[in-house]
């Protein structure tokens, strides 16, 4: 698509071109920050390096502890950081960028449960963000969607609910959902070479799982 320059707009979206690039950032973030250590070239850089992390927020909230435990792993190995976490702690592993966590804060999110794997070199990401009520998991899943739309990222034109795009030799699914407040994001990447189709293979079967332990609203 057109990136709109200084000082312009971009017309045919009707936003302007910061949250264009920040559209980029956000599915950057949740995909390169998730799955970077994933058996994949380790010299590339970070989308998110020039962000620095000063959010300032309440403890990560203990009233939802039994979250954690709801939440199934992917598929795979395991990530070390796969953990309930503070906003903050995402940032500091550059799992998104920061106005994303305003963004998340400003609807009543102070922690979220991080999941993330690998299976051969296919690559999983997820994330449950419980917010402060339904209207919030709704917002932050609406956000989210937007943000991929503007960052390139399509529907899969037999599934409407899932996206598809590509960051250098990746290509990326992901999708969402609500299951009652909690916003639930589902990321699967693979070699852009092989089979579009094992890809959305690989993250409906992830998508079955949870909704099985995190049914949609």
């Amino acid at each position: 698509h057109r990136w709109a320059t200084d000082g312009e707009s971009s017309e045919r979206s009707g936003r302007p071109w910061p949250f264009i690039a920040l559209g980029v950032l956000v599915v950057l973030g949740m995909i390169i920050g998730g799955t970077l250590w994933l058996g994949g070239d380790d010299k590339q850089p970070s989308a998110l390096a020039t962000f620095t992390p000063v959010v300032t927020q309440p403890p990560a909230a203990a009233a939802q502890p039994q979250l954690e435990d709801q939440v199934p792993p992917l598929p795979g190995l395991q990530h070390p950081e796969s953990a309930a976490m503070s906003l903050a702690r995402g940032l500091d592993l550059g799992l998104y960028p920061k106005e994303a966590a305003q963004v998340f804060s400003q609807h009543g999110v102070t922690q979220f449960v991080y999941r993330a794997s690998s299976a051969g070199d296919t690559g999983f990401l997820g994330y449950a963000i419980p917010a402060e009520n339904e209207e919030g998991a709704k917002a932050i899943v609406d956000y989210l969607r937007e943000a991929a739309a503007a960052g390139g990222f399509v529907p899969i034109p037999a599934d409407q609910a899932m996206v598809t795009g590509r960051n250098g030799d990746q290509r990326m699914d992901g999708t969402w959902y609500t299951s009652g407040k909690v916003a639930i994001v589902l990321w699967a990447s693979q070699p852009f070479a092989k089979d579009k189709n094992e890809l959305k293979t690989s993250l409906d079967n992830a998508v079955a799982v949870f909704k099985k332990a995190l049914p949609p609203s």
